[in-house]
């Protein structure tokens, strides 16, 4: 869903490790992209899996980008700060949010091992993007993975979850070598409003 073209410029605003950065980079050749994330450790560990610049910084304040610089910014599973994706955003840019579809980690959920999430998310998302962006496609993606005891943890101390005691807790879910888990996301693709 994200543009090709040459030499386009990339932010990913909560970039974690960079690892979704690293995968579109390696689909984009002549990309230049910034890892922004509010952590040190993510945009160390993000700037060398993406062979990126990094910048430290919390998305709720101004961010340190030049207007219209980025001809792409990307967000997945990461908070929006919706004036400044605007402002540093070209004029024909793109904003990609990943967003969890209603039933992203349902057996993790079901455990109890992760928290609920909002149920109407996308018009949540469309509403609250409105007053600067206007949807221009949305996909959905979902696939199951395997995974073992660690990276269940791993995964369930992620986001949201690893902020808030999930009900039921990890402690109480009955645990099995490995776990059959659900990855379901919509991808929506926005221009300036």
């Amino acid at each position: 869903m994200a543009p090709h073209g040459a030499r386009l410029s990339l932010l990913d605003s909560g970039c974690g490790t960079g690892y979704y950065l690293a995968g579109l980079l390696d689909r984009r050749e002549g990309w230049q992209a910034l890892a922004l994330d509010v952590s040190v450790d993510a945009v160390a560990v993000a700037t060398r899996a993406a062979d990126s610049p990094g910048l430290v910084a919390d998305v709720w304040q101004p961010l340190a980008v030049r207007d219209g610089r980025a001809d792409v910014v990307l967000c997945v599973f990461a908070p929006r700060n919706v004036p400044e994706f605007a402002r540093v955003l070209s004029a024909d840019g793109r904003l990609i949010v990943v967003t969890p579809a209603r039933n992203h980690l349902e057996q993790l959920r079901d455990a109890g091992r992760v928290i609920g999430m909002q149920a109407d998310k996308l018009a949540h998302l469309d509403a609250s993007l409105a007053a600067s962006f206007r949807l221009e496609r949305r996909e959905s993606l979902e696939y199951e993975v395997s995974l073992d005891e660690a990276e269940v943890d791993s995964l369930a101390s992620m986001g949201p979850s690893g902020h808030h005691a999930a009900a039921g807790g990890p402690a109480d879910s009955p645990r099995s070598d490995r776990t059959v888990v659900t990855v379901a996301v919509d991808v929506s693709s926005y221009s300036l409003a």
